[in-house]
């Protein structure tokens, strides 16, 4: 374990119970468990996002999100009335934002913040972390009393939104519980912290995402009001043509 990975845990009041040794699982597999279970294979969302500023009003959006397999997503802002019209598509590598005020697409990045507050293009669209990360183990910790995986993501390139990404997952279930996102100068820029688990959609999992920056005093906290994965989403809706009908 590194001396930087030492102080984190410990600042973070987290204590190792023990070194991972001959673990069941690689932690790429842990990775992707997680993901598959915080991701099914065909869902439509409903979720809220608030964007909450010091000494300015709480901004709050609703969203709904298609979404199938681990790369095609639509989204669409169904509140407030002056966000509603806009969509957002990602298809593969690619992802457009549709403008209703001049009835086009643009293409977007991952690194961009189309949403606004904390959440960048690639925290909301781009989900399957094993598909952009090389995770490694660094050690088994307990958190609260909750046995977790304490493991490190390095980007497969440099067009990933975060260069390294520290991921902590539940022992027991698999269920995410924070990840800490760094630049590749080393320099921690934002903390997502997952909470409100219950169950919905037929499944237990964190209903709560809250991702906070280094950067400003802002939070930005997305809330899954509305789970459908019973629902069969055609091809068409992740589509430019899609994207840009009236």
């Amino acid at each position: 374990m590194k001396v930087q990975d030492i102080t984190l845990v410990l600042i973070m009041g987290i204590v190792s119970v023990k070194p991972v040794v001959g673990a069941e699982l690689s932690a790429n597999q842990i990775v992707a468990t997680a993901d598959a279970i915080m991701n099914p294979d065909a869902v439509v969302y409903v979720k809220e996002m608030k964007i909450v500023r010091p000494k300015r009003p709480t901004k709050t959006m609703r969203l709904k999100m298609y979404m199938k397999g681990d790369n095609k997503i639509f989204l669409e802002f169904l509140a407030p009335l002056r966000e509603k019209g806009k969509k957002v598509l990602r298809n593969g590598d690619n992802m457009w934002l549709y403008l209703p005020t001049i009835s086009r697409s643009i293409r977007i990045s991952a690194k961009q913040k189309t949403f606004g507050g904390n959440f960048s293009n690639g925290d909301i669209m781009r989900l399957n972390l094993v598909k952009d990360y090389n995770a490694t183990f660094v050690d088994i910790v307990r958190i609260g009393g909750i046995e977790a995986y304490l493991l490190e993501l390095k980007a497969k390139d440099r067009s990933i939104s975060y260069d390294k990404i520290i991921y902590w997952i539940r022992k027991d279930n698999f269920l995410p519980i924070r990840r800490e996102f760094y630049t590749s100068s080393g320099k921690l820029i934002k903390t997502l912290t997952f909470s409100g688990i219950k169950k919905i959609g037929g499944r237990l999992r964190p209903t709560e995402l809250r991702m906070e920056s280094t950067l400003s005093d802002e939070k930005s906290i997305m809330v899954d009001l509305e789970i459908d994965t019973s629902v069969e989403i055609p091809d068409e809706i992740f589509t430019k043509q899609y994207l840009e009908r009236n």
